[in-house]
């Protein structure tokens, strides 16, 4: 009878947490720690070359203009610009050594793509819900207005570009958020 009776106030005590952790989460308390229960979704920018050009061709360009750009970079450091613009600098040089071609760059059906994550961003939706991307361009949302949206992309105030997001009647983002962009092969010269 005593192993029974602490089996049942363990499952009331069971219950009650659990009623207590969807109140938290409904009103946002755990929210405020980090904690969430939300969809997690990502933002990413995708740039299209088409059929005209292999994927060779493309890590190629790619790998020549990250060279000549961590270059260039380093080369601006050097001078010894004002501090703010030598931490810019020096933040975007490091982001810079981090990318990888080989994991951006992707053949499929419609010929070679760079997919880029869109992270530390600004996603600004019209009816002016704001989410924010972590370091790897995933951001969590709460509950979202349902519909099709337009939506702003802004990284350290700089516009990344605006796309059509489509929000189900569950709050959540459908897909990927992604800013689509294409280059002509003679782009890359």
């Amino acid at each position: 009878m005593f192993k029974l009776i602490r089996l049942i106030r363990l499952v009331v005590a069971i219950a009650m947490l659990g009623g207590l952790i969807t109140l938290l989460f409904n009103t946002g308390v755990l929210e405020s720690f980090g904690i969430n229960r939300n969809q997690k979704g990502r933002a990413v920018m995708t740039i299209s070359f088409g059929k005209d050009v292999s994927l060779k061709q493309v890590k190629d360009w790619l790998e020549n203009a990250k060279k000549t750009g961590e270059q260039w970079i380093s080369k601006e450091i050097s001078t010894g610009a004002d501090a703010g613009r030598i931490e810019q600098l020096s933040k975007s040089l490091a982001e810079s050594l981090n990318i990888d071609i080989g994991n951006i760059v992707k053949e499929n059906l419609n010929g070679v793509e760079i997919e880029l994550p869109l992270y530390g961003c600004e996603i600004k939706f019209d009816d002016g819900a704001v989410l924010k991307t972590d370091k790897d361009g995933y951001f969590s949302a709460a509950k979202l207005k349902p519909g099709v949206h337009s939506v702003t992309i802004t990284r350290d105030g700089v516009p990344q570009g605006t796309a059509k997001v489509t929000v189900g009647d569950n709050g959540k983002v459908i897909g990927d958020i992604k800013i689509e962009n294409s280059l002509k092969p003679n782009a890359m010269n």
